[in-house]
């Protein structure tokens, strides 16, 4: 295995392909979507902002407006730790390097919301200026066109004021459909946004006032977890994020080497799980390829145990590629080892 894994070592490496949907949708959940989030809700309260400062009957609900963003923004930073909080967790990480990446996660989105500040207020004062231009440029307008009338001087500035007048309500009625329609759109949208997230969070604190872990939680995507003896709400965060949609995922759905290897890994260790396996015991790769061994050490593909252990150690722990070929005799050769209620020996 280790000569196969050294001559792919010339090959491209397949899993920095772009064409991975994996890949590519893990980065658009971590990446886009937040960011989508910012710039949605800056456009949507700059834009909202902008019509309560020029007309007054959008000001009583301009304060709705800015507390349902300042929820929103709270309840996403809680859904992005959760997230963060699961990757480390199931990864062979000490305590302190969670809570690092949950604190550097926090400084990121603290100095984007400071940024947030700073723009609205700087924008704050630049729609005051745009919107007296516009009116000035108006008045200039509808007086210039009745200079080219030849209207009488006197008449001027009355009727310059009766054309303003009107074309004032115009727009005033075109900037309350338009902002009705802001509103109504992207307001409901966070609105159902925020819901969510609301949602989440109180499954969460419900659960972890519990204070247990339910034995069914544990058959679902699971990776590899250091410690169960963690605290209530961390663990079970981190059991959520392994119980995610990819729970529906197919080894033949993937291209990724690594991802192949941590599929196989993930559904060897649930199909042990389901059948009694310790594995919140064991806190290295190694220790987890001893127990397997001796879980089914009546079934002969256990010798194949270790070697794919070290495989997985290589695809999820460091940057060496990893050969598909290989990937794929080990789905082969293991599969009998998935249905661990026939070949396995049951624990109590």
């Amino acid at each position: 295995m280790r000569s196969q894994l050294t001559s792919s070592s010339k090959r491209s490496a397949q899993y920095g392909n772009p064409k991975s949907r994996v890949g590519c949708s893990a980065w658009a959940k971590e990446y886009l979507y937040p960011a989508a989030l910012y710039v949605v809700g800056l456009v949507s309260y700059v834009a909202y902002a902008a019509l309560a400062a020029r007309y007054r009957i959008y000001r009583p609900t301009l304060s709705i407006v800015t507390l349902l963003a300042v929820v929103c923004i709270v309840f996403i930073l809680l859904e992005i730790n959760r997230m963060a909080l699961g990757d480390a967790s199931f990864t062979q990480t000490e305590t302190i390097d969670v809570d690092n990446k949950v604190k550097q996660i926090n400084r990121l989105h603290v100095v984007a919301l400071i940024v947030v500040a700073i723009l609205l207020t700087t924008f704050w004062r630049l729609l005051k200026s745009l919107s007296h231009v516009v009116h000035v440029w108006t008045v200039e307008r509808q007086a210039g066109v009745h200079i080219i009338r030849r209207q009488s001087p006197s008449a001027l500035p009355r009727l310059a004021h009766a054309h303003q007048a009107a074309f004032s309500h115009i727009l005033s009625l075109v900037f309350e459909v338009v902002g009705i329609l802001i509103l109504s759109i992207i307001g409901g949208w966070f609105a159902l946004q925020a819901g969510k997230l609301m949602v989440r969070a109180g499954a969460h604190l419900l659960a972890s006032l519990r204070r247990r872990v339910h034995p069914k939680i544990t058959t679902g995507y699971v990776d590899h977890v250091e410690s169960i003896q963690s605290p209530p709400l961390r663990e079970r965060l981190a059991l959520r994020r392994m119980r995610r949609s990819q729970s529906g995922v197919r080894f033949e759905d993937l291209s990724d080497p690594r991802e192949k290897t941590r599929y196989l890994y993930r559904k060897l260790m649930q199909s042990a799980v389901t059948s009694g396996f310790p594995w919140s015991k064991s806190a290295t790769p190694r220790e987890i390829s001893k127990e397997l061994q001796a879980f089914v050490d009546d079934d002969p593909a256990c010798k194949d145990i270790p070697n794919f252990i070290n495989l997985y150690s290589i695809a999820r722990y460091s940057q060496h590629p990893v050969d598909n070929d290989v990937i794929e005799t080990a789905y082969i050769r293991l599969g009998k080892l998935l249905l661990f209620g026939r070949s396995g020996k049951r624990r109590r």
